[in-house]
């Protein structure tokens, strides 16, 4: 296990990444590993590769395990576990698959935060092919996104970022775009948070997986870059980015950035122009925020077939990205697409 640790005033921003082979304890001692290696309180867990968790595997921590749904599934799972630590900082676990952490006691300046998954139950009266049970476990994630805020003491206006993987995502991203906008317009909500809507191989009978981030206490700033528009312009209801100031640390959310042009059509020429343009979307979303490559905590990259991937990655590190921290081969949003990339930077405030 890899990891590292950057500090604010009252806590350490953990991020650690290993590698686990699927088995019924395979988690819950990686879990164990974590805490015992940095001394932290694990607040999420993505995997990438064979499933590790599946729905009605209770976990307090929040989990996302999703598998590629383009080429072969490896032996083994590429796991990212974010977490932190500090003396000033308590934990607490409103529900299974959530954790809430503030200020201990009178310690003040540390912002309410929240990060919570939401899988719903797999469905066995009737399959997921159908557009209706579909969209009723697409309700289901949003759901478990109200009773999570509601028994953390949040509202959905403090969400600032989201995660949706979706199985067979070509056939239904439009149902998908249209609960989502069902529940933004009764939450009433007039900013959006940063998020990712992606393909991903997920286990039977469930159609998405979910997860979320809050904060209360902070104030949250809308990033956009000059290659790619607003994604509200055309449709969607998210933001490229958001930044905020947490504890002395500033953290910029970078959503799935793909190659979209300044029309917001898809730029698919099936070239490294392609895959440019998203790169450049991306490290221009940084700039942004005043950060650089070096500041990238996290690196999720999505692609749809392994040589695109490979491509992508020397690409990347020709810009002095890091290396991924978690590779999936899997359908974008849109079908003429094939790459999709996001992040998460962490830099202290000067």
């Amino acid at each position: 296990m890899q990891w590292s640790s950057l500090s604010g005033v009252n806590h350490d921003d953990v991020v650690a990444t290993t590698s686990v082979r699927p088995g019924p304890d395979a988690l819950t001692e990686t879990l164990e590993r974590f805490r015992a290696a940095t001394a932290a309180a694990p607040t999420r867990v993505t995997c990438a590769g064979p499933l590790l968790h599946t729905a009605g595997a209770r976990c307090e921590v929040p989990v996302v395990s999703v598998a590629p749904d383009r080429g072969p599934v490896p032996d083994q799972a590429q796991v990212e576990i974010r977490g932190v630590s500090g003396a000033s900082l308590l934990a607490t676990y409103p529900m299974a698959g959530a954790v809430l952490t503030r200020s201990r006691g009178a310690v003040r300046g540390l912002p309410t935060s929240l990060t919570a998954d939401a899988t719903p139950e797999p469905e066995v009266s009737g399959s997921t092919d159908d557009p209706e049970v579909f969209r009723r476990q697409v309700s289901r994630v949003f759901e478990r996104f109200e009773e999570v805020l509601a028994a953390s003491g949040l509202c959905p206006r403090h969400i600032t970022r989201t995660w949706f993987f979706i199985a067979r995502i070509h056939d239904r991203y439009p149902i998908f775009n249209e609960v989502r906008d069902a529940y933004f317009d009764a939450w009433d909500l007039r900013g959006f948070p940063a998020s990712t809507g992606i393909g991903a191989a997920l286990q039977a009978g469930v159609g998405i997986v979910g997860a979320l981030d809050a904060l209360d206490g902070a104030e949250v700033r809308e990033v956009n870059t000059v290659h790619q528009p607003a994604p509200r312009s055309y449709g969607p209801r998210f933001v490229r980015a958001n930044t905020f100031d947490l504890d002395g640390l500033r953290v910029l959310n970078i959503s799935g950035i793909s190659s979209i042009d300044d029309q917001g059509r898809s730029l698919a020429t099936g070239g490294d122009d392609e895959l440019d343009h998203c790169l450049g979307s991306f490290v221009d979303l940084l700039s942004g925020a005043g950060m650089t490559p070096q500041d990238v905590r996290s690196l999720y990259l999505y692609a749809s077939a392994p040589e695109v991937g490979r491509r992508l990655v020397t690409r990347a590190r020709g810009l002095g990205l890091p290396e991924p921290t978690l590779v999936n081969y899997s359908d974008i949003c849109r079908p003429d697409l094939r790459v999709e990339i996001e992040g998460r930077a962490v830099r202290p405030v000067l």
